[in-house]
This record gives structure tokens, sequence and C-alpha cells, in this order.
């Protein structure tokens, strides 16, 4: 079999290994009522530099939501599941409520 000739397979794929360069806020949080869900959940794609969606499930990559005020200090009343996982280059949160009056900025 050494000296077989070798031949090259006709459904081969490519694979590369690409960095997470920045992470893209897909869909805006939008507030409801006090203590309900959020209307509309964030939604948050990691991308390369070429703004190419990276595929971030093979690793333990999560993202953390958390709320500030209006002078950048960490305060509580964000709740759900605020730590999620990626999958594929995705973190799609489904849970988030605010427990607290305010906007909701990202």
């Amino acid at each position: 079999m050494a000296s077989a000739p070798v031949t090259a397979r006709e459904n081969s794929t490519t694979s590369f290994v690409s960095t997470v360069t920045s992470l893209v806020i897909v869909m805006e949080p939008i507030v409801g009522q006090q203590g309900g869900l959020l209307i509309q959940q964030p939604s948050i794609k990691a991308v390369d530099q070429n703004g190419a969606c990276v595929s971030v499930g093979v690793t333990s990559f999560v993202l953390t939501a958390t709320l500030k005020d209006l002078s950048g200090q960490y305060i509580t009343g964000l709740e759900g599941n605020t730590t999620i996982p990626f999958s594929d280059c995705w973190a799609n949160y489904t849970d988030l409520y605010l427990t607290v009056k305010g906007r909701c900025l990202l």
C-alpha cells in the first residue's frame, strides 16, 4: 500500500481557525413593563475581522449581560438567565427582565 498513488478526495471540505475580534449586537433589547420579560431579547453575534460568523461552539465561550446606571456603575435589577453559552456564533437571550424602572441601553 505504501507504493499506491495518493488521490484527492472528491468531497473534501476545508476547515480553518478564525479569531473572534468583536461581538455585534444584532437585536437590541426592548424593555416592556417592569417585572415582565423584555419585549425583544438581545441577540449577539461573534465575528472575525471581516465580519464573518465565527463558530465558538467547540469552546466554553459564554456571554454575561449586566445592568449599569447612567454613570456607568453596575447595578442590580437585571434578572433571568444572564450568562448564556454561544451556539455557533450566536448568543441569544430568551428570558431577561428588569426589576427596576429605567431605560435599557447597550
